[in-house]
């Protein structure tokens, strides 16, 4: 299907199923972890720990087809981190709002409710990026290759709810480069 890059509208994403949807927020969380500690420094090992168990949680949790938790659950912790980003006009709770989506879309069976939480989650993920100084279209190179994949799949495939997700099905994190800019670890 040959159509102009762009971030997912919610149309977009009602096309994927559950896990697909899982899948690709957990890219999202993954991509947003180095504009949160470039954002909020003073964060600690243990509080980056917990916001990479939310994508590495929804990513397994895709792949196995049911809900995952490796540990501790992260949600609560990222819940108390976006409290206090907030309290601090700290910009690393956009990008932790993504990764607490991530981590709380296991849960979620209704279709509607996920394709809402995904939209809200990358509307989330355009002001990380923005405070960061990278522009919407750092955005859509980074998500639109994974949306597309699995939308193709899904279609190809045809994928329902219960589709576990494979691997194989999207390439590395960064298939065209980190946009110019991006935070070096």
């Amino acid at each position: 299907m040959a159509d102009s890059p762009h971030v997912p509208t919610l149309t977009d994403i009602a096309l994927l199923p559950r896990w697909a949807k899982v899948l690709f927020l957990s890219r999202c969380a993954a991509r947003v972890i180095p504009l949160i500690r470039s954002q909020w420094p003073a964060l600690t090992a243990s509080d980056m720990m917990s916001i990479g168990m939310a994508g590495g949680n929804a990513d397994a949790s895709a792949r196995l087809g049911r809900e995952v938790h490796v540990g501790v659950d992260p949600l609560p912790r990222l819940m108390d981190l976006i409290q206090v980003a907030e309290q601090q006009d700290n910009m690393a709770g956009y990008g932790l709002s993504v990764c607490a989506t991530a981590a709380g879309l296991l849960q979620v069976e209704s279709a509607e409710t996920a394709t809402s939480l995904v939209a809200s989650a990358l509307e989330r993920m355009i002001q990380t990026y923005g405070a960061s100084g990278l522009n919407e279209g750092a955005v859509v190179g980074s998500v639109w290759f994974d949306y597309a994949a699995l939308r193709d799949a899904t279609q190809a495939g045809g994928w329902n709810d219960q589709t576990r997700m494979t691997d194989g099905i999207l390439g590395g994190l960064w298939p065209h480069g980190t946009p110019p800019g991006w935070p070096t670890e």
